[in-house]
């Protein structure tokens, strides 16, 4: 099977998929990146990987998804993934995250992660979170009824670190 991208064929073959480039890769549909089977979507390089569209990206299936080394996406890319393809990533695909990539996660992205994702960041991955990204995580602990203090307290004894949500500074009043 071959793929078509601007009037050329290009190899689809698991042994031939070195040979697409980024931009080809960039120009595909997302039909026919779906297409592409999970062995073909692990065998991209970096380089290739990160060719992908944030609109591909986020087309991709769980399957699709977790076939992609995560260390091999951009910030950018990162940041353009939304909720639902954060959903779809494995525990261990969580994990891998650079510290880069945790601050390039969108707050609404940040609600994609699993209780058992965020577990398996280490204190580095933990400490790149921005305010915004703290807020959301917040947020989703008290949409999943967990307790304030509770919450705290399981992020000091499993991380040895307390999230705060930042202070708004006090204005003195003037009269």
């Amino acid at each position: 099977p071959s793929t078509r991208y601007d009037r050329q064929v290009i190899p689809a073959r698991p042994w031939q998929i070195g040979a697409i480039t980024a931009k080809q890769l960039g120009g595909l549909t997302t039909t026919e990146i779906t297409d592409f089977s999970t062995t073909q979507l692990g065998e991209l390089t970096t380089t290739q990987v990160r060719g992908l569209t944030a609109t591909q990206l986020n087309n991709l299936g769980a399957t699709e998804l977790n076939a992609l080394n995560i260390a091999d996406l951009s910030t950018g890319q990162v940041a353009s993934l939304n909720a639902t393809s954060i959903g779809n990533l494995t525990t261990t695909q969580a994990g891998d995250f650079t510290a880069a990539q945790v601050s390039a996660l969108t707050a609404t992205a940040i609600g994609g992660l699993s209780s058992t994702d965020l577990q398996s960041w280490d204190t580095t991955q933990l400490g790149a979170l921005t305010s915004k990204q703290l807020a959301a995580l917040w947020t989703l602990a008290k949409k999943l009824d967990v307790e304030r203090v509770a919450f705290r307290n399981r992020v000091r004894e499993r991380f040895g670190v307390t999230p705060e949500l930042p202070r708004k500074s006090l204005v003195p009043v003037c009269k």
